[in-house]
């Protein structure tokens, strides 16, 4: 298996730890990531790559719009992303 995808043994517990920490660690009110868009936006952007699960986690601290922007979850684009074509 390569060291670089997801999941490694017990990397599970340390990516939830990094979503659950992740609104404190921002410094964003808590309910910009209230919902599961920024957690979900995360994992769709890591592709099952550990390295772009840190790209986006530093993508979220940065900024959340960003993310969601990037992950095709923003306002506008968050329904139509999930209509069948």
């Amino acid at each position: 298996m390569d060291p670089a995808r997801l999941p490694q043994p017990g990397s599970a517990a340390e990516i939830m730890r990094m979503l659950d920490e992740l609104p404190a660690t921002a410094g964003y009110d808590v309910e910009h990531f209230a919902g599961e868009r920024p957690q979900a936006a995360i994992v769709l952007l890591a592709e099952g790559s550990i390295r772009r699960f840190h790209e986006s986690v530093g993508l979220a601290l940065t900024d959340w719009r960003d993310l969601l922007a990037a992950a095709e979850l923003d306002h506008e684009a968050g329904p139509t992303a999930c209509r069948p074509n």
